[in-house]
């Protein structure tokens, strides 16, 4: 299943920057978060945001629980970042 009204789909700022882009969460013992956001190249908010959408509107959904800003859909599938470098299997929710 793909995301439903993905046409539509919206990446908060909040979690972008409160996620993925807060140095405090980036550098954390074992941060993934901090490796992700490093190795695929993603320096600002809007770069992040974009990959983000493309990666919704195109992956399949695996599946659908509430968060902190809303239904979630975790969406799995190949995620490439502004370096070139790719994941295979990337995890959103």
């Amino acid at each position: 299943m793909l995301l439903p009204y993905r046409e539509n789909a919206v990446v908060e700022s909040a979690k972008v920057r409160g996620d993925y882009l807060n140095e405090a969460v980036r550098y954390e013992p074992n941060s993934k978060v901090g490796l992700f956001v490093d190795v695929l190249g993603f320096a600002d908010p809007w770069t992040l945001r974009l990959v983000l959408l493309h990666h919704g509107r195109s992956c399949p959904v695996d599946s659908i629980h509430p968060g902190d800003y809303g239904r979630t859909y975790n969406v799995v599938g190949p995620f490439l970042g502004p370096s070139g470098r790719s994941v295979q299997r990337m995890n959103t929710s």
